[in-house]
């Protein structure tokens, strides 16, 4: 038997076993996304969730990043906890406007020990005016979802760790006395 035979049978195997997995791996997603949904829907987080479906987002969207934003499980978010009382959590308009993680909150918080990486999902956080997570442990590069975020008027990173280089689309506006952020005491160049 060739070496030719062979691998043609083993490449058609790996093919397949890495479509299993992949698809595998997309339900566990869409699960964890209806579980989550479901969650936040059943009037514990959100009060009169059916006429609430942009916080019911937010909500997901939150609880989705929980756990890589904080390894420690300082923050208190729940779906057994009214969102508006999440540690760091403002809303309005029936939307998340806020979310301060840059002060210490409580006493839970050993000076914001935050850690892993900006989650890119906080792009998603459509009416968010104000996104505070300076003073943490966070690393790797900003990611350019917070591009996303149109309604931005103030963005606060400073002393993390973070790498690589700053979106272009989070310079501050030069015409806009209302923006604030820091991305001056950050230390990284623009992309």
């Amino acid at each position: 038997m060739s070496k030719r035979a062979i691998r043609i049978p083993t490449t058609m195997a790996l093919l397949a076993l890495a479509s299993v997995v992949a698809i595998w791996l997309l339900m566990a997603c869409v699960d964890q996304s209806s579980r989550l949904a479901a969650q936040c829907s059943d009037s514990r987080a959100i009060h009169d969730p059916e006429n609430k479906p942009g916080l019911v987002s937010d909500c997901v969207t939150l609880l989705t990043i929980k756990d890589a934003l904080d390894e420690s499980g300082n923050l208190n978010w729940s779906p057994d906890i009214r969102i508006s009382d999440w540690d760091g959590v403002t809303t309005e308009s029936n939307r998340v406007s806020e979310l301060r993680l840059d002060m210490r909150i409580g006493a839970r918080f050993d000076d914001n020990r935050l850690t892993g990486e900006i989650p890119a999902e906080l792009g998603n956080l459509a009416n968010l005016t104000g996104l505070g997570l300076g003073r943490n442990q966070l690393t790797v590069d900003i990611p350019p979802e917070l591009s996303n975020l149109a309604n931005l008027e103030s963005l606060y990173l400073h002393e993390n760790r973070l790498t690589g280089c700053i979106p272009p689309s989070l310079r501050t506006p030069l015409d806009d006395a209302l923006f604030s952020v820091d991305i001056d005491q950050i230390g990284l160049p623009f992309c």
